[in-house]
């Protein structure tokens, strides 16, 4: 027998954890652990919500009716990218400096594709081709190397010829280099015209958040204003001037290519055939014809 003890209260009974509902499911019975309750979100901080200004496109075109579409895209594109209310003096100053720079770095590369080597070179072999063909059509029209002794005309000719083949390659050369470089002024000139739409789209921008931002910040405003209409009136007339050069290297290779691969192989075939005697009227007839139409296709 146990001993008992007076006054003791006998132990409560330890509880037992509730079974975890089940989930009856085509493969057997499975138990669902008890769910976490909800925190609940985190709210935002008071105060009213800052968002990028945001401006309807036909409100834009009523109140810019002389801007292009293009112009009137990249404006609310730009506009987006501002919070008026917090723009100080600073961040107005840096209004359109990307756009700045990238005229900047264009207009090095335009330059210097301007003024490659190779623009001043294929007119120099130009030069020098239209003196060697004027040498032989005075020599076709018994006008030159009348001086040279006996069979030095001919041997001249053999020396026109070869230099005439050296040209030729010289010629050939020029043309491919001048095919790169008018490859890459259309390049830069599309992306010109680009920058030229941000640029005005940015002055146009200017105008608008000088009237929403603080009066202390509107004086930089109106200062970038006007440097980005001098950028943009700069972009435009740059782009005029490579569109004329653009025209200039397009007949420049025209004539090279007309000069090597069509007047040439004509004109090389009659001087090879002329005889080391004397020269017929006829043969100096072929070969006058060919050289005159050789010089004509060259300006």
């Amino acid at each position: 027998m146990r001993p008992t003890v007076i006054g003791a209260q006998p132990a409560a009974p330890a509880a037992s954890p509730l079974p975890a509902p089940t989930v009856i499911g085509g493969g057997g019975v499975a138990p669902v652990a008890p769910t976490a309750p909800t925190a609940p979100a985190v709210s935002a901080l008071p105060g009213a919500a800052r968002v990028p200004l945001s401006v309807d496109l036909q409100a834009l075109a009523e109140r810019f009716p002389q801007a292009e579409p293009l112009v009137l895209q990249a404006l609310q594109r730009e506009l987006a990218r501002h919070l008026p209310d917090t723009m100080d003096t600073l961040a107005c100053e840096r209004l359109g400096r990307d756009v700045q720079q990238q005229w900047a770095t264009l207009l090095d590369r335009c330059l210097a594709l301007m003024a490659h080597p190779t623009v001043r070179t294929g007119q120099r072999h130009l030069t020098h081709l239209r003196e060697l063909l004027n040498g032989t059509l005075d020599q076709a029209e018994g006008r030159g190397w009348q001086w040279l002794r006996r069979g030095g005309a001919q041997k001249r000719l053999q020396q026109v010829l070869e230099e005439a083949q050296e040209l030729k390659g010289l010629l050939q050369r020029a043309h491919e280099e001048l095919l790169t470089v008018r490859q890459g002024l259309d390049q830069l000139h599309i992306e010109m015209a680009d920058l030229h739409v941000q640029a005005m789209a940015t002055v146009l921008a200017a105008d608008v958040l000088a009237t929403k931002v603080g009066a202390a910040a509107q004086p930089a405003l109106l200062a970038r204003g006007l440097s980005l209409s001098q950028t943009a009136q700069q972009i435009h007339h740059q782009s005029s001037t490579a569109e004329l050069t653009v025209t200039d290297f397009k007949t420049l290779c025209h004539t090279l290519h007309d000069a090597v691969w069509v007047q040439w192989p004509g004109w090389q075939a009659t001087m090879a055939a002329m005889p080391d005697g004397e020269w017929t009227a006829t043969q100096r007839y072929l070969l006058r014809d060919q050289t005159e139409r050789f010089l004509q296709q060259l300006g």
